[in-house]
This record gives C-alpha cells, structure tokens and sequence, in this order.
C-alpha cells in the first residue's frame, strides 16, 4: 500500500514523495521494506488529478482567512501530509493572482489538522488516490486508438 506525504505540480512536472513496502530478502523477524520513494516527471498529469488538488482552493482561502471570493484567484500546487499519533495534518500550497502585480501571491497554509470524515480529509484523500495514479501511469497523453476505432476494427474483425 501506498502512502502519499507530498503533492506538487508546477510548469516543471509533477512532483510525488511516497512511502511504499519493497518486498525483499526479509532479515531475522522482517518480511518487507518500508522505502520512501520520490517520483518527478514532466509529463502533464490527467485532468482529474488537477481537479483533485484545485478542490483545495476554497480550504486554501478559509485557512488562511481570506475572504470566500478570493478561492476563485487561487491555483493549488501542492499539498504536504503529515501522519502522526496525533491524527492527520495538512500544508497546503497555493499561488494566488494578484491584480495589479505580474507576479502571484505564494500562498502555504499553515500545518492544519484534517479529522477523519471531515471536507479537507475527503479532499486530501482524493488527490492521494489521483498522485497513486500518476504513480501507476495515468497521465494526460493522447489515445493512439480513439474507441470507435477499436470498436470498428473488432466488428469487421468478427465479420471474417
């Protein structure tokens, strides 16, 4: 299983820390290997990862007492996660446009706890779920085979 500490995404690429069990040799009394791993890639990821992390937005702005309007400014970039004895707890990190300047407003929310069952954690946990995809592959890319093709190529298939 797959445990996700940190999120960003920038013109860079994606960036993914994890932790993950590596099977191996075990040593006297260990059967497998907590590795944490980092992933960068610049390959873009699909539109529901960004959705996932641009769902913090509205969080990002209460967190950071701005007023509700100004969620509709803010582009979420990363998340951190912290797991601890003491539950779960969240960093969120975001770029807000300004108006009368070229440059964003760089936004980190502070260390904030995500209870179980609450918004934030459903939140956190659906841009887990999309990063474990990037992990496995899922990306923005361009079908090579639209789905009628394929469909077209199995019925004349089965015509022969």
């Amino acid at each position: 299983m797959i445990t996700i500490s940190k999120v960003k995404h920038n013109k860079e690429g994606v960036y993914i820390e994890y932790a993950d069990f590596i099977p191996r040799l075990p040593r006297k009394g260990e059967s497998a290997a907590l590795a944490w791993l980092t992933l960068k890639c610049p390959e873009p990821p699909a539109p529901p990862f960004l959705a996932a992390l641009q769902a913090l937005a509205e969080d990002t702005a209460e967190i950071c007492e701005l007023p509700g309007d100004y969620a509709a400014r803010i582009k979420v970039s990363g998340l951190t996660i912290k797991r601890g004895e003491g539950g779960t707890k969240v960093v969120i990190t975001a770029q807000m446009e300004l108006y009368n300047s070229d440059a964003p407003l760089n936004l980190n929310t502070p260390l904030t706890e995500a209870p179980i069952g609450s918004a934030l954690e459903t939140k956190m946990n659906a841009v887990c779920h999309e990063a474990e995809l990037y992990i496995q592959g899922e990306r923005l890319q361009a079908s090579l085979f639209p789905p009628e093709a394929d469909e077209d190529e199995e019925a004349a298939g089965a015509l022969h």
